[in-house]
C-alpha cells in the first residue's frame, strides 16, 4: 500500500477560513470526490484537517470539543444515502463557519454590478422562481441556499450553496463554485402578495427571520450526540452571529406577485443604501493539479508522521478497547508479518468497508479475526496481503492512547473476553430479577427533581431519536427498528421501558423538527434536546 503523501480536497472562504478534507474509508473518499466535483473544490496542502469517515457514533458519547476534527457520515450505498452523505458534510463545513460568525441561510444569491442580494424564504414561498425570473445583467449564484462570512471590514461576503434537492429523484444535479464570494449588499426575506414591495425590517425582526432561515438549512441546534447545555451554547453562537449580520447589512421584507417586476423594488431599496466601502478577501490561489485519491493514504497531516494512515472508528464491535468516533493510528506491515493479538485494519471488500478487529489465531497462511466486543469470530478468512495495516495508537479529542497488540494484545483479548461473559451472566441474573426491581422503580420517585429521569427527543434536519437522561447522565436511547428501548444498567433498576414513550412519541415529535414549528416538550419526560 502506498506511504507517500496523497493531495487532499479543500475549501477556503473568504473570510481566510479553509479547511483539508481527508477521507479515511472508501465511501468517505467516494464523497469527498462528489462533493469536490459538485462544489469544484481543488486541492489544499494547508489548514486544518477535517477527517471525513462513514459509520454510527456510540449513543450517549459525549462530544469532544478539542482534538482533531471529525465528520460522521451515514452508511449505505443507496442513491439517497450517497446524497445526503453529501449534504451532511456541506452542513458540517458550513457549521464549522459559525464560531467566526458564518451563517448558512435558506436563500437565492443574486449578484449585479459586483453586489450580492440573498432572496430568502421558506420551501415553496418561490425564491427559485424568482432566482430564475431576474432579468440580465441580473446573475444567479443559487438558488436555494448561501452561506456568509465576515470581511473582516464590517461587511460579508456570500458564497453560492448547492441544491441539493436537485440530486433526488433523478434530478439534473448541478455544479456551484462555492469558493467564488461576492460582496453583501443586502437581505430581503420574501412573501407572496398582489404587488411588489420592498420595506425595511427592524433590527429585531430581522434577526428573527435571519435565525429561521438558517434553522431551515441545517436543522434547530440539538442534534444527536449533544447535551442540552452543548445545544444551549450553539443557539446562543448563533444568535449572537445573526445579530452581527442583521446590524451590518440592510435587511427587507420583499412581496413579490408571478408578473410584476420585483427586481425594480430591490434595485430602488439598493439605490437608497449610502455607500460603503467592504474589504474583498481574495482566497489563496489553489494548488494545481486532480484531487487525488487520499483514502487510505497518508494524506501528510503531521498528526500521526510519514507513512501513518489515519482511520476512523465507529461501531461497538471493538468496545471497550476502540470507542466510536476514535482516529486511529495505523502503519502497514511493509516487510513485517502479523501476530496473533494485533489489532488492524482490513478492507472488506463484498461492501467495500474498512473494519478493525483483533487477530486472534494464525493458521498457516490463514488469519481470523475477531472484535473484542463480538461473540464468535469472523466467518472471513484473511491472507496477510488483505490487512491494510496495523492500529498502534488511538486519538480521541487531545489525548492519545496506544493500542498494545502481539502478546499483550492477546492478554488483552482474553480479559475482555471473561469481562463479556462476567457481563452477561450477569446480566441474565438481573433481567431474572426483574419483578424485583419494583421496590427500587418506586424509590425512584423520590429522586431529587435535577436527577429524576427525562426522555429527551433529538432532532436533525433529518431525523430524530428518544434518549433517556437522569439527570445529565445518559442512561439509554429507542431502538425504532426494534421499536424497544435500550437502558443501561443502573438505571434499569430505576426505570421500566413500559413507562417510557416510543415509537408513537417518536412519531409525534418527529414533525416538529422542521424549524417553522419551533420547539415542542411533552409532559411525560419527552422533552427536545
Amino acid at each position: 500500500m502506498p506511504a507517500d503523501s496523497a493531495p487532499c480536497t479543500g475549501i477556503r472562504f473568504a473570510n481566510g477560513q479553509q479547511w483539508r478534507l481527508i477521507p479515511t474509508d472508501p465511501l468517505a473518499e467516494e464523497t469527498v470526490r462528489d462533493i469536490a466535483e459538485v462544489m469544484q473544490l481543488s486541492p489544499a496542502t494547508g489548514g486544518p484537517d477535517l477527517y471525513v469517515a462513514t459509520g454510527w457514533s456510540t449513543p450517549g458519547k459525549p462530544k469532544e470539543t478539542a482534538g482533531p476534527e471529525i465528520c460522521l457520515l451515514p452508511p449505505g450505498n443507496h442513491g439517497e444515502v450517497r446524497i445526503n452523505r453529501m449534504s451532511e458534510l456541506a452542513k458540517a463545513i458550513a457549521l464549522r463557519t459559525l464560531p467566526a460568525g458564518g451563517l448558512l441561510l435558506h436563500g437565492a444569491l443574486a449578484e449585479k454590478d459586483g453586489r450580492g442580494v440573498i432572496l430568502a424564504a421558506p420551501g415553496g414561498t418561490g425564491k427559485t422562481t424568482a432566482s430564475n425570473r431576474l432579468p440580465l445583467p441580473w446573475r444567479s449564484l443559487s438558488d436555494d441556499a448561501t452561506l456568509v462570512v465576515p470581511d473582516g471590514n464590517g461587511g460579508y461576503r456570500a458564497h453560492p450553496w448547492p441544491t441539493w434537492s436537485r440530486f433526488r429523484d433523478h434530478g439534473p444535479g448541478g455544479r456551484w463554485n462555492v469558493e467564488e464570494s461576492v460582496p453583501l449588499a443586502a437581505l430581503f426575506f420574501l412573501s407572496r402578495a398582489e404587488d411588489d414591495r420592498a420595506e425595511p425590517a427592524g433590527t429585531g425582526d430581522a434577526v428573527a427571520y435571519i435565525t429561521e432561515s438558517v434553522h431551515q438549512t441545517t436543522g434547530i441546534p440539538s442534534q444527536p450526540g449533544r447535551t442540552p447545555e452543548e445545544a444551549a451554547r450553539h443557539c446562543e453562537e448563533e444568535i449572537a452571529a445573526a445579530t452581527a449580520l442583521a446590524r451590518a447589512i440592510p435587511a427587507y421584507r420583499l412581496e413579490i406577485c408571478l408578473t410584476g417586476t420585483f427586481w425594480d423594488a430591490i434595485e430602488n431599496a439598493l439605490a437608497r443604501q449610502a455607500p460603503r466601502r467592504a474589504k474583498v478577501t481574495v482566497p489563496p490561489e489553489p494548488v494545481p493539479g486532480g484531487t487525488g485519491r487520499a483514502v487510505l493514504r497518508d494524506p501528510g497531516t503531521g498528526l500521526f508522521g510519514p507513512g501513518h494512515i489515519p482511520v476512523v472508528y465507529t461501531g461497538p464491535s471493538m468496545n471497550p478497547t476502540l470507542v466510536s468516533p476514535d482516529l486511529l493510528d495505523v502503519v502497514p506491515y511493509g516487510e513485517a508479518a502479523p501476530v496473533a493479538g494485533d489489532v488492524v485494519c482490513f478492507l472488506r471488500e463484498a461492501t467495500g468497508q474498512v473494519v478493525v478487529h483483533r487477530i486472534v489465531r494464525i493458521a498457516g497462511a490463514r488469519i481470523v479475526t475477531q472484535g473484542d466486543n463480538n461473540p464468535e469470530p469472523d466467518p472471513d478468512l484473511l491472507q496477510a496481503g488483505d490487512i491494510l495495516g496495523k492500529v498502534i495508537g488511538a486519538r480521541r479529542g487531545e489525548t492519545r492512547r496506544a493500542v498494545t497488540g502481539g502478546i499483550t494484545g492477546r492478554a488483552v483479548f482474553r480479559c475482555r473476553r471473561i469481562a463479556t461473559r462476567v457481563r452477561n451472566a450477569a446480566g441474565i441474573l438481573l433481567r431474572s430479577a426483574g419483578p424485583a426491581w419494583g421496590i427500587t422503580r418506586s424509590l425512584a420517585r423520590f429522586l431529587p427533581a435535577c436527577l429524576k429521569p427525562r426522555v429527551v427527543f433529538f432532532a436533525t434536519w433529518n431525523y430524530g431519536t428518544l434518549r433517556l437522561y437522569f439527570g445529565r447522565s445518559f442512561a439509554g436511547d429507542y431502538d425504532p427498528a426494534r421499536g424497544s428501548w435500550k437502558i443501561r444498567l443502573p438505571y434499569r433498576m430505576l426505570v421500566s421501558a413500559d413507562e417510557l414513550p416510543g415509537i408513537d412519541e417518536l412519531k409525534r415529535c418527529a414533525p416538529a423538527r422542521g424549524p417553522a414549528a419551533g420547539d415542542r416538550a411533552a409532559p411525560l419526560p419527552a422533552e427536545r434536546g
